[in-house]
């Protein structure tokens, strides 16, 4: 079984039968680069780059049926994405995956926590600087 990363992805995957005829639709998701394709039967369907929404919308045909891959990060700190694949507004399956264990999870937090204060304190420390450049020390 191949690991969840960042770096390699996350793999979705959406059966699909139109017709008697069962298609399979697989969605590659790179968090990292916002890289989004949509194969149909290992065909590259749609493709686009996605870095700040957290939901992106990929339309496609199989046969005379209209379809819709919706991706979407349901959790951010844990990392949660979801494809729904939509006929009409309506979900007819969907797949979600995980990109890091609860584990993960809580040391992710922590570090974007902990970043978040080492940046403001240096933000705060910067701004003080300029201040006392500015009026010279007097309050």
């Amino acid at each position: 079984m191949n690991k969840i990363s960042m770096k390699r992805g996350l793999w979705f995957h959406l059966p699909f039968e139109d017709q008697g005829v069962r298609h399979q639709i697989a969605v590659h998701l790179n968090p990292m680069t916002g890289k989004e394709v949509v194969y149909v039967d290992d065909h590259p369907a749609s493709e686009r780059r996605n870095l700040l929404a957290t939901r992106s919308t990929h339309h496609i045909m199989i046969n005379d049926s209209a379809l819709t891959v919706e991706l979407e990060e349901t959790e951010s700190f844990k990392g949660v994405y979801r494809a729904n694949l939509k006929r009409l507004r309506t979900v007819i399956c969907y797949d979600e995956k995980r990109l890091y264990s609860e584990k993960g999870a809580l040391k992710s937090i922590a570090l974007q926590l902990a970043a978040s204060i080492v940046a403001g304190i240096l933000l705060a420390g910067a701004l003080y600087l300029a201040v006392q450049a500015l009026y010279g020390g007097a309050a």
